[in-house]
Parts: C-alpha cells; structure tokens; sequence
C-alpha cells in the first residue's frame, strides 16, 4: 500500500463511527449503512497511489455519500424491475368475455346432457361428477361394467359434438 493509501485507511478508521452517521442519516438502517461501510472500506483499501487526494477526510465523506446514494438507485431499480414483473403477471381471474363463453359452453353441455337418454345420462353424471368407479355404477345400475364404460363413450361423444358444432371446440387435425 502507498503512503497516501495508508494515510486515508489511518484516516478512515479514525473517521468511521462519522462515516457510519452519514451513511445511517442517508439511507436510515444501521445494518445497510455497517454493509456500505464495509463497502466504503474496500474502496479505500485498494487506493494506490492516489496523490490527487488533497483532504481525505472530505474524500471518505463524499464517497461515503455516493456509496448511499448509488444504493439508493440500486434499491429503487430494484423496486421498479420488480413492479414492472409484476405487471406481466397475468391476473387469474378470468376476462368478461372468457367468462361468457364459459358460461355459454356450461349451457351447451347441459343442454347435450338433457338430450341424453336418462341411463346414458345418469352413468355419466355418477362417473363425472360424483366420481364413481365404473364397477359401482354398474352395480347402481344393475348393468355390466362394459355397458356403463360404453354408455359414458356415448355421453362424451354427445358432449364434444355438441361444443364442436357450437364452435365452443375444435377438434384437433390429424
């Protein structure tokens, strides 16, 4: 280390509970103002050679000042970045217009499942809706496992016809 670089590190352990005020008063956490005076050390420690600096006293206040500062900008960056991100998440509740088609497509299923003969209807809706195994509607029904199996086929296909004819879905190409 030069002499003038050991002269402003003597002069920044003499100043640096002052050093440590302006950088609290700047940026109002003790904690951040002890990491920028860290940071304000390393700075000064890799002075070399430095002759230009007539009064280091005046020297480690300003650049305790711009340390603040700077970290202030760096803070707010990280504030706007942050609420800019923000921005691009989507809101999930779902637009006016989604909301309608949905609705509109709930009716057309409904409509689709009324049409249905009623055990056609009944398999479906204990298998979709109630979550019941195929073997336990059977069962209900006083059917085989294979007829329910092909009874809900038949609601499913009704179902699908009717939003593809509504243009609610399109079936995908080949």
């Amino acid at each position: 280390m030069s002499d003038r670089a050991l002269e402003i590190t003597d002069v920044f352990f003499a100043e640096r509970g002052r050093l440590w005020r302006v950088l609290k008063r700047i940026v109002g956490d003790g904690t951040v103002a002890e990491d920028l005076l860290q940071d304000l050390y390393l700075k000064v420690s890799t002075l070399r050679g430095r002759s230009n600096i007539a009064d280091p006293r005046h020297y480690l206040v300003r650049a305790a000042t711009n340390i603040a500062h700077d970290h202030h900008r760096r803070q707010r960056y990280a504030f706007t970045a942050f609420s800019e991100e923000c921005l691009g998440i989507a809101d999930p509740a779902p637009s006016q217009e989604v909301a309608y088609s949905d609705r509109e497509a709930l009716s057309i299923v409904m409509q689709a499942l009324e049409r249905l003969p009623l055990r056609t209807r009944r398999a479906f809706e204990l298998h979709r809706f109630d979550e019941r195994k195929m073997s336990d509607i059977a069962a209900e029904l006083g059917i085989s496992t294979s007829l329910v199996c092909s009874l809900i086929a038949d609601a499913y296909v009704s179902v699908r016809s009717a939003l593809v004819a509504s243009g609610h879905f399109s079936p995908p190409q080949p």
